[in-house]
């Protein structure tokens, strides 16, 4: 792909208030980069960035020619993590699960259960599947689990 249609297959993932967009989704034929756009908070997440993290997500699950998912950082840092000045405002980027199991949960029983909920994922053996095929340059063989 030449660089005039990468430029073109770039766009934002919503303005926060300094004017920048907060990721940076750009789309090289079947791989598509994430960049967390927030280089002055060292890319720290916050709620308008795990809200635009997670639009584009989406919006790669739901691409049937999408193979590969990149996330990255701009300015030379992946991630700090939680944005914990956002956090002290009490504006807190948590799990679509998390939201909807959580009307009656305190804070510290969403933190201590959002671990309960992501980590099974992240250790499934579709994750496992995923990062060898992508070592392996070949398709994943998704069976659920």
């Amino acid at each position: 792909m030449n660089s005039a249609s990468q430029r073109d297959s770039m766009r934002g993932g919503g303005r926060e208030a300094g004017g920048l967009d907060p990721v940076l989704v750009e789309r090289r034929d079947a791989i598509t980069v994430l960049t967390v756009n927030r280089p002055e908070a060292r890319n720290a997440i916050d709620l308008a960035t795990a809200q635009a993290i997670e639009a584009a997500v989406d919006e790669f699950g739901a691409d049937d020619a999408a193979r590969v998912l990149v996330l990255t950082g701009a300015g030379g840092t992946f991630s700090a993590g939680m944005d914990l000045v956002a956090a002290s405002k009490g504006e807190m980027p948590m799990s679509k699960r998390i939201i909807d199991e959580s009307p009656d949960w305190s804070v510290e029983e969403g933190f201590a259960k959002q671990g309960e909920i992501a980590l099974p994922a992240l250790f499934s053996k579709d994750a496992a599947e995923g990062a060898l095929a992508f070592a392996q340059k070949r398709d994943p063989q998704w069976q659920g689990r």
